[in-house]
C-alpha cells in the first residue's frame, strides 16, 4: 500500500511539473501584418485568453484614407481577424501607444481622433471582445480649432478618461483632459496650457482618484525647446502640480506609470547634445517621484543615441519596469526598436534591440509592450522599408521571452553585461553603423588615459583587440573580413569596462 501511495505521489508531482511546463512554455515569433495590402502600423497590443489583440492604423484600399484597425492573432502569431473602422473622406487615428485598453466587462475602449478637411475631433470608441464597435462618442470644439485624444483609460466609476490636446491659436495648443460616463457622455473637461504647444501623451487614474498625465511641451520656432512634462490633477481635473523634465536640448515626451507603492514612474529621454537644430542625442531617462512630485530617484542609461525615444512603460507585478522605444544607431533615419528592463529601484536588468530590415534609411520602430502569462512579453510597432522587401510599411509584432530574447537561447552574450553610463564623457561612438567595409571609433576617453578596445561577436567571441595609441582621437577599423552580424565594442582601462557600444556589420 505504501509503495502504491509513493507511486501515486510521484505521478502527481510529474503531472504538476508537466502542467507548469505547459503553462510557462515560451512561444517566439516576429511577424508582419498588412491585410489591407496598403500600409499599416500597430500602436497598441494586449494579451487575451487565446492569443493577442492589437490596434493601429492602416491605409484604406478603397477610399485612400486612414482607418483604425483592430486585429487579433493566436499564440503563434497567426491572424484570426482584422477589422477596419473608418469612413470615406476622413482619416481615423488610433491614439498613442496603449490607448487601446481592456475594460472590466471584457470589452475594449480606445481614444483617438478623426481628421477631415475642417480639422480634427477627439474620438472615444467602445468595442466588444470580437473587435466589433458597440458605440462611439465624438468631442468637437465649438470655436473651430482641432482637438484630438491620444490616450484612454477606464476609470474607477467605469467611465473613461481621455487625454490629448486642443489648438488655441495658430502656434499654440493646450493639454486636453475629458471625463465621460460609462456610455461615453462627457461629464467635464479641462485644459492645461503653458504658453506654447503642449500635448498629453498618456493618462492614468491615481490611487487618490486623481489623474496623472505624461506629455510634451515646446515653443514653435525655437529649435532647442522641447521638454517632457508631467501634470497631476485631482478627481475633477483641477491641476495640483506640474513639472518639466529635461535638459537644454529637446527630449522625447514623458510617459507615466504608477508604481506598486503608489509613487509615480516617469519614462522619457535626456538630451546631451544636438546633431541638427531639430535632432538631438538622447539617453533613456527613468524617474521616480512621490505623489507630490518630489523626485525619489532619477537615472539615465546607456549610450546617447540620435532621436532616442521612449514610447511606453509598464509596471510589472514584481515592481520591475519594462520600457519600449526606438533609436537611430548611426546618423540618418535608420531605426532599431528596443526593450529595456529595470528593477523597482531603477537598476538595469537587461537591454535588447531588434530589427528585421536593414536598409540604410529603413525603420524598425516599437511602440507598445505588454507582459504575457508565460512571463514573456508581446511588443508591437511598424517596419518602414527603404528599397528592400517588403517595400511598404507593415505592422510588426514580436513575441519574446522573459529576458527579451526573440529566439531560444539568444541570451549567450551575458558575459558582456549591459552597463548604465553615468556621464556623457564615458561614451563610445562608432560610425557608420551598420558598417560595410570600415568604421571609425571615437571616445572622449582616448586622450585622457591609456585604453584598449575589444570587439566581440554575438556569441561573445573576441574578434579583435586594439591598444589605443596615446593622444589618438579616432581609430579606423577594417571589417572586410568580418561576417555580417551584431558585434559589441568594449572600451577598457586597466581591465575595467568603462564603455560599450553595439554595432552591425552588413554588406
Amino acid at each position: 500500500m505504501c509503495y502504491k501511495k509513493m507511486i501515486l505521489k510521484y505521478l502527481i508531482i510529474i503531472l504538476v511539473l508537466m502542467k507548469s511546463s505547459v503553462l510557462y512554455s515560451q512561444h517566439y515569433f516576429s511577424k508582419l501584418y498588412n491585410a489591407n495590402n496598403t500600409w499599416s502600423s500597430c500602436i497598441s497590443i494586449l494579451e487575451t485568453d487565446s492569443g493577442y489583440i492589437g490596434c493601429g492604423i492602416s491605409g484604406d484600399s478603397i477610399t485612400g484614407g486612414k482607418d483604425i484597425v483592430i486585429l487579433k492573432i493566436n499564440s503563434l502569431g497567426n491572424l484570426v481577424f482584422w477589422k477596419n473602422f473608418g469612413e470615406a473622406g476622413h482619416n481615423y487615428y488610433s491614439g498613442r501607444p496603449s490607448s487601446f485598453h481592456k475594460n472590466v466587462d471584457n470589452g475594449y475602449s480606445l481614444g483617438g481622433s478623426i481628421e477631415n478637411s475642417s480639422g480634427s475631433i477627439a474620438l472615444l470608441l467602445k468595442f466588444n471582445e470580437f473587435g466589433d464597435t458597440l458605440w462611439s462618442s465624438k468631442f468637437e470644439y465649438s470655436n473651430g480649432y482641432y482637438q484630438i485624444a491620444s490616450h484612454c483609460r477606464e476609470t474607477l466609476d467605469k467611465g473613461f478618461i481621455l487625454v490629448g490636446d486642443r489648438t488655441v491659436g495658430a502656434y499654440n495648443a493646450d493639454v486636453l483632459l475629458i471625463k465621460t460616463d460609462s456610455l461615453g457622455n462627457k461629464e467635464w473637461e479641462k485644459t492645461y496650457g503653458y504658453g506654447g504647444v503642449d500635448y498629453g501623451f498618456n493618462v492614468l487614474q491615481t490611487h487618490d482618484g486623481g489623474y496623472l498625465i505624461g506629455g510634451y511641451s515646446y515653443i514653435p520656432g525655437q529649435n532647442y525647446s522641447g521638454d517632457p512634462i508631467v501634470i497631476k490633477s485631482d478627481s475633477l481635473g483641477n491641476k495640483q502640480w506640474h513639472k518639466y523634465y529635461g535638459s537644454q536640448y529637446p527630449e522625447s515626451q514623458a510617459v507615466v506609470g504608477i508604481a506598486n507603492d503608489s509613487n509615480y514612474i516617469i519614462g522619457t529621454t535626456y538630451a546631451d547634445s544636438m546633431y541638427t537644430p531639430e535632432a538631438s542625442y538622447r539617453r533613456i531617462n527613468i524617474i521616480k517621484v512621490n505623489e507630490n512630485g518630489v523626485t525619489l530617484w532619477n537615472k539615465k542609461y546607456g549610450n546617447s543615441w540620435l532621436c532616442n525615444t521612449v514610447n511606453n512603460i509598464k509596471i510589472l507585478s514584481d515592481g520591475s519596469i519594462i520600457i519600449v522605444g526606438y533609436y537611430d544607431p548611426g546618423v540618418g533615419s535608420f531605426h532599431w526598436g528596443w526593450l529595456f528592463k529595470i528593477n523597482e529601484n531603477g537598476d538595469s536588468l537587461w537591454f535588447r534591440d531588434y530589427r528585421i530590415i536593414f536598409g540604410e534609411s529603413s525603420k524598425n520602430d516599437l511602440y507598445d509592450v505588454y507582459p504575457t502569462n508565460d512571463k514573456g512579453f508581446i511588443t508591437c510597432g511598424q517596419i518602414v522599408p527603404f528599397n528592400e522587401p517588403p517595400y511598404v510599411q507593415h505592422m510588426w509584432i514580436l513575441k519574446l521571452d522573459s529576458v527579451g530574447c526573440d529566439t531560444p537561447g539568444c541570451d549567450t552574450t551575458v558575459a558582456i553585461p549591459e552597463i548604465a553610463y553615468k556621464k556623457m564623457d564615458d561614451d563610445l561612438y562608432i560610425y557608420p553603423n551598420p558598417a560595410r567595409y570600415k568604421f571609425q571609433v571615437t571616445s572622449s576617453r582616448f586622450h585622457v588615459e591609456p585604453c584598449i578596445i575589444e570587439f566581440y561577436d554575438i556569441f561573445g567571441r573576441k574578434v579583435k583587440k586594439i591598444k589605443v595609441p596615446n593622444g589618438q582621437q579616432q581609430l579606423s577599423v577594417d571589417v572586410r573580413n568580418w561576417h555580417n552580424g551584431l558585434y559589441v565594442a568594449v572600451l577598457k582601462n586597466n581591465k575595467k569596462i568603462i564603455a560599450k557600444h553595439k554595432f552591425m556589420v552588413l554588406r
